[in-house]
């Protein structure tokens, strides 16, 4: 296995995918369409979906570089990105994610206790269907810990 030294417009190229600079090209006939007279509606979405179709494109090319740098296949010439940065962002992600679905269990549960008599019994304790919720809630936050 050889490693190759490629930005990611060199394997994009390569590879048979639309580089950044091509779906940005393609991207401002978008916006001028209009400028060059009548435009049928049949053309005008051809070629929305064309550029949509270069964009999800474009998406899975820089997936594949990522891929490929984390395989150790390609190298980046500039150092931008590397496998260290990559893995890292992989992980801050994640961890980004776990946190967010945290802090949506914590703010249901808070929302609960701060309904007063709507969600509490008069001797204080909460009525069954919040407690149920409540219940939920502190099982999904000790599947995430």
């Amino acid at each position: 296995m050889e490693t190759k030294v490629q930005n990611f417009t060199m394997f994009a190229t390569a590879n048979g995918y639309p580089s950044d600079y091509d779906t940005l090209f393609e991207a401002q006939y978008i916006g001028s369409l209009g400028l060059v007279g009548h435009v049928s509606k049949r053309a005008r979405k051809a070629r929305q979906q064309r550029q949509s179709d270069r964009t999800r494109n474009n998406l899975i090319a820089h997936d594949e570089f990522n891929k490929a740098i984390i395989d150790g296949k390609v190298v980046d010439p500039s150092g931008d990105v590397t496998k260290e940065k990559l893995l890292t962002y992989k992980q801050e992600r994640a961890d980004a994610v776990i946190k967010s679905k945290r802090d949506g269990l914590y703010r249901q549960i808070e929302i609960i206790e701060g309904l007063g008599r709507m969600s509490h019994l008069s001797n204080g304790k909460l009525k069954i269907s919040y407690q149920r919720v409540v219940d939920f809630c502190n099982q999904e936050l000790i599947t995430l810990s």
